[in-house]
């Protein structure tokens, strides 16, 4: 039986406690070390008194330590704490890939987009590493700032099956907030490593000219010194391989896991790590990778004692688990050589640009088989909601459809930074024309190509029957994260504008208004302003809980008679009165109570989802917006919801 979502999110939780256990466990060794290095000094000094207790040497060392160290980290996680993934990928040196050139590089996109649509997340970042060695990484603090890289290497050898399982993989560690622990590693690796650091400058430092003996016999203290802090360093650097051994060997396997979870697929995730075992192998060049290796699909540093301290399991253990009666026999070099033009015309079936554009007729044929659902069962929310964080194959084969029934202007569209504004518009576009066009008449007082654009995307959705806006919303996000702080605050100015316009907000604008406006806040405002997170517990945030149930009571439409019984079961479930609504909610306020919400505990977390799912489906059938709501909702908790699918259309 899989993991449940939050069973993921309880075992990152612990994992970062260990983390942070190991940390005071190394500061406290350094100290011990140096203090000890000090006393035994202290005693060769001639006509110095008698040293100092070494318990006083210790308690002074630890007092020196730990803030300089901890200083170390907190720096590190602070540059991290804003842009994280981008500072990781610009450390080890990898590309964005903006406009994909090659039929390889548009199958890569295609891949990161549709995997993510099926987990139900923003699509993240697109990197290459250009090295001929085959690797992956993801980074992120959560799903909104995520990036996911893969070496050229990786592009060349690996067929679309064998691609898929190793995004799968790394969209994993993303979902289950793996990639989170991994930027904190790397700020307690720096810390560690500072020592290290201070030493070399201060033997470097003892090296200059030299006036008088009394100098030489004080740079040479220095110089032992330094020697002594980078000792200390290394052996502090030693015991950090190994908590980055203890944090990633476990979490490796979880993520092939949740691979094959994503592909139904063990096989391709199996034939993959065959591949990279004849490969030419995994390593990847610069200072960084070190302090990275964890971060990687397969090792990426090469380390001494290799397989004692590597921070992955060894890949004939991953592959035997996947497929146990394996024969230990990898997929040779040579035999990978002459491969590669097959998987270019493999890419070669789903191109993006004007010569894969489907036909005007075959595009409304796939989006009226795939999107034009009125409504869903209780059952079909029931499934989704327990694919929470673990989508299916029925949710890929869903994604491939969504991908292949896009419209191409909407498929070019979401791509562009320019042009993205103008599909986030589009999906805000009334239908009665006198409000459409004194809604075009507000684009057009910031952009007059926009307006025009707006109204092409809103006629090809409309064409198409696409009735999933958030998965087109999550296509827009690389290309909304390209824009600066000062075009996206325009971007929200306009949205506000556009949502007021009819005199009314409907609960479908606030969601794409604040789905837009939390991708902001992660963006741009830094992480402590942004609020701590205090581990609420529902008991503290009875208020914002209830807004959150009364907000979902509105979405479904329900007689009161019905809504009150609903409120009735939801208070049962959580412990906390949630009450009829007023007429009008404050949505602002309803913002602010999902902020709160989301920095509950998991299994409270789980609580809120779960009596939100029963709130949808208490009259047994579910509407397109309502589900749509659900999901925004769950997005915004933190938890990402898989798209709804009717049991039909599995």
């Amino acid at each position: 039986m899989s993991r449940s979502f939050f069973d993921w999110q309880r075992s990152a939780r612990a994992q970062t406690r260990m983390l942070y256990v190991g940390f005071c466990v190394v500061i406290v060794a350094t100290s011990a070390l140096m203090a000890l290095c000090v006393h035994w000094a202290w005693q060769f000094e001639p006509d110095a008194p008698a040293p100092p207790p070494y318990t006083d040497l210790f308690l002074i060392a630890l007092a020196l330590m730990t803030p300089f160290i901890l200083g170390g980290m907190y720096y590190r996680v602070l540059s991290l704490s804003k842009g994280g993934a981008y500072k990781v990928a610009q450390l080890i040196g990898a590309d964005e890939l903006v406009d994909p050139q090659t039929n390889l590089e548009k199958r890569y996109l295609n891949v990161v987009e549709e995997i993510s649509i099926a987990a139900g997340i923003p699509v993240p970042q697109i990197y290459i590493l250009e090295t001929p060695t085959v690797n992956a990484f993801a980074a992120g603090y959560s799903t909104k700032d995520a990036l996911v890289c893969v070496t050229r290497g990786c592009l060349q050898c690996m067929p679309r099956a064998e691609l898929e399982a190793i995004i799968g993989h790394e969209l994993g560690h993303i979902v289950h907030g793996d990639t989170r622990i991994n930027l904190r590693a790397m700020g307690v690796i720096f810390g560690i490593s500072l020592l290290t650091q201070l030493g070399e400058l201060m033997v470097h430092g003892s090296r200059g000219g030299h006036s008088s003996r009394s100098s030489d016999s004080r740079d040479g203290r220095i110089a032992i010194a330094g020697i002594a802090l980078m000792i200390i360093g290394y052996v502090g650097a030693f015991a950090a391989q190994i908590i980055q051994s203890l944090l990633s060997r476990t979490r490796e396997y979880h993520a092939d896991a949740a691979a094959v979870q994503f592909t139904r697929n063990p096989q391709s995730l199996a034939d993959a790590l065959k591949r990279i075992g004849g490969s030419s192998g995994t390593q990847v060049s610069g200072a960084a990778a070190i302090e990275m290796r964890h971060m990687f699909f397969c090792e990426a540093a090469v380390q001494s004692f290799n397989r004692v301290f590597s921070t992955h399991p060894p890949i004939e253990k991953r592959i035997l688990k996947l497929e146990p009666g394996w024969d230990y026999e990898f997929i040779p070099r040579e035999v990978q050589e002459e491969v590669p033009l097959a998987h270019v015309r493999e890419a070669q079936e789903r191109p993006v640009g004007p010569d894969g554009a489907l036909s005007e007729s075959a595009t409304m044929a796939v989006g009226a088989a795939a999107f034009s659902m009125l409504q869903f069962s209780a059952m079909d929310i029931e499934r989704a909601f327990k694919a929470t964080g673990n989508p299916g194959d029925d949710h890929l084969n869903y994604a491939r459809e969504l991908m292949f029934g896009l419209p191409f202007a909407i498929s070019t569209m979401v791509h562009e930074k320019d042009n993205a504004p103008a599909v986030l518009f589009a999906l805000l576009l009334s239908d009665d024309p006198d409000e459409q066009l004194q809604q075009l008449g507000i684009i057009k007082q910031y952009d007059h190509r926009l307006s025009a654009k707006a109204m092409q995307a809103k006629e090809a959705l409309k064409e198409a029957k696409m009735q999933d806006v958030l998965s087109i919303f999550d296509l827009l996000v690389p290309a909304l994260r390209r824009l600066n702080e000062t075009e996206f605050k325009t971007l929200l100015k306009q949205m506000l504008e556009l949502i007021k316009a009819d005199k009314k907000v409907t609960l479908f604008e606030w969601c794409l208004f604040s789905l837009s406006k939390s991708l902001f806040r992660v963006l741009f405002v830094p992480k402590a302003k942004q609020g701590l997170d205090l581990n609420f517990t529902i008991k503290r945030s009875k208020e914002e809980v209830e807004l959150v149930m009364q907000t979902l009571c509105i979405a479904t439409k329900m007689p009161s008679d019905k809504c009150k019984i609903a409120l009735e079961n939801a208070s049962k479930l959580l412990g906390v009165e949630c009450r009829l609504p007023e007429k009008m909610l404050p949505f602002a306020a309803v913002d602010k109570a999902l902020s709160r919400c989301s920095q509950l505990i998991d299994f409270d977390r789980e609580l809120i989802l779960k009596a939100c799912v029963e709130m949808v489906e208490f009259d047994q059938q579910v509407t397109v917006e309502e589900s749509q709501i659900l999901r925004a909702i769950a997005t915004l908790l933190g938890c990402p919801i898989p798209p709804i699918i009717r049991q039909s259309a599995v």
